[in-house]
């Protein structure tokens, strides 16, 4: 019972100088939500409490992006085969100026933009290529001496496997 009640203690002791050497400012600083808009883009609602009122922060985001584009024909459906699809990894970065309310609490969206980082993709003619889906790992949103992680989030947009179904005729 003794030994149980000291590591305890010790663990009790060990959280309260970690909290005091900063990492309780971590504990401050969250991603409440991340989602993916209709053009790929990830948005990040973040919150901090405990700054000091009305002062500006900058809040730096990254991610990595997993994103699979397809050919898609004037109808908008994909094309067959493996070399009308491409899979590219992007790392995406951005950074928001924020301001503290009147009771220290920061409230704001991050939006983490892939549009100026898709590459060139080449369709055969009379196509194009289209986002089909779009996966969103190592999400990280920092301000010097605090960072917070998010978990992955993914969005599909268009199917990049069609089943064709053959009834016997």
């Amino acid at each position: 019972m003794k030994r149980t009640l000291g590591a305890a203690l010790a663990a009790l002791a060990g959280a309260v100088i970690a909290l005091g050497s900063g990492e309780a400012a971590a504990m401050n600083l969250s991603i409440d939500d991340a989602t993916i808009d209709e053009v790929g883009d990830l948005s990040l609602d973040i919150s901090e409490i405990f700054m000091p009122p009305r002062t500006e922060v900058r809040y730096i985001g990254y991610a990595r992006a997993v994103a699979t584009f397809v050919c898609v024909n004037q109808r908008g459906r994909p094309l067959g085969g493996l070399h009308n699809e491409r899979r590219v990894i992007m790392p995406i970065d951005d950074e928001l100026l924020a301001r503290a309310d009147f009771r220290g609490n920061v409230r704001a969206t991050l939006t983490l933009s892939i549009q100026d980082h898709i590459p060139e993709i080449n369709c055969p003619a009379r196509t194009y290529a289209q986002l089909a889906r779009i996966v969103y790992t190592n999400i990280l949103v920092q301000r010097p001496g605090v960072f917070t992680t998010g978990r992955d989030v993914a969005r599909e947009f268009i199917p990049t496997v069609r089943l064709r179904l053959d009834r016997g005729r």
